[in-house]
């Protein structure tokens, strides 16, 4: 089973994070080459926003890579021991397609959607507008809320299907891609996989203003 580390770095908002252990492809997408062990691949950014110009890989990681499965993985993450590598290919080989963090601290886009309007990096996003038509449309609450930092996926039509509609609402309402999320989850029925562990257990660990 041949899996695929995919991160992201556009405008230099991140350091390079030190290669995981356990994958057979590591790749990098970044809009200027980076000296390190990563792939590099190259790609301007669409956005004058560099934070939305990072979401294509991840929300499509299978177009940057040749494997049937890929670990989308934040910048930010470190994991030295290889967990995220171990745990991934312990859930395909169970059947999962879609993997990511339960959030460590709310169940809901609508709470989420109210804490990140107070959030400085959010202050020119229409998050509010958003969250109203999602409840317009019939989102519940309490649905679920996840913590994308580290998304696994096997790359099958309906998953290639999801990270386009995602994309798509991130460049349509706001780049909270956890409110997104949970409402296009909702809408095609799909309910994520979670990781084995909370994401602050220190199983793996984060190199500051994670998201």
């Amino acid at each position: 089973m041949d899996i695929a580390v995919v991160t992201a770095i556009y405008g230099d908002y991140d350091p390079i994070p030190p290669l995981p252990p356990g994958f057979n492809q590591y790749i990098i997408v970044t809009d200027k080459p980076v000296t390190s062990d990563w792939y590099n691949i190259v790609m301007p950014p669409f956005s004058n926003n560099p934070r939305l110009s990072s979401k294509l890989p991840r929300m499509r990681p299978d177009l940057f890579c040749s494997t049937e499965y890929s670990v989308w993985m934040d910048a930010t993450l470190r994991d030295r021991n290889g967990w995220i590598a171990e745990n991934a290919r312990r859930m395909f080989k169970e059947g999962r397609e879609f993997i990511t963090w339960e959030h460590p601290e709310r169940k809901c886009l609508f709470e989420e959607a109210a804490f990140s309007m107070n959030v400085e990096k959010y202050k020119d996003q229409p998050i509010e507008q958003q969250a109203r038509y999602y409840s317009m449309k019939g989102m519940p609450e309490q649905w679920g809320l996840y913590a994308n930092g580290t998304i696994a996926r096997k790359h099958t039509d309906r998953i290639k299907d999801l990270g386009n509609e995602w994309l798509l609402h991130n460049i349509m309402w706001s780049i909270q891609d956890q409110v997104s999320l949970s409402y296009v989850l909702w809408s095609r029925g799909i309910r994520p996989s979670v990781w084995p562990a909370h994401q602050h257990s220190g199983v793996v660990g984060w190199d500051g203003g994670h998201h």
